[in-house]
């Protein structure tokens, strides 16, 4: 007995073992493109933390910048808004 299930097993054609392998990993790919499709616009926003904008809006990439990070509070009005934020909440 266990010599024929082996055997059908063996004798299954590359096609239906293909689709066989595709119904069983459905919902796997389903949800990885899921996820990536909902972490994309966090990955843009990273990415374009670290850009140098030559102007005021940040929609081409200009080059590569630390300040962004290193002067987080360079905005006017954000360390004051931060600081009116936390004694309200206080």
């Amino acid at each position: 007995m266990s010599s024929i299930a082996v055997e059908g097993r063996a004798g299954r054609r590359p096609a239906a073992a293909a689709l066989a392998f595709v119904r069983r990993h459905i919902l796997t790919v389903y949800s990885v493109l899921f996820f990536a499709y909902l972490l994309l616009p966090i990955a843009v926003v990273v990415l374009f933390s670290f850009n140098h904008p030559i102007g005021k809006f940040n929609y081409t990439w200009q080059g590569f910048t630390w300040d962004n990070w290193h002067y987080w509070d360079g905005v006017p009005g954000i360390r004051s808004a931060i600081l009116v934020e936390r004694a309200r909440r206080s």
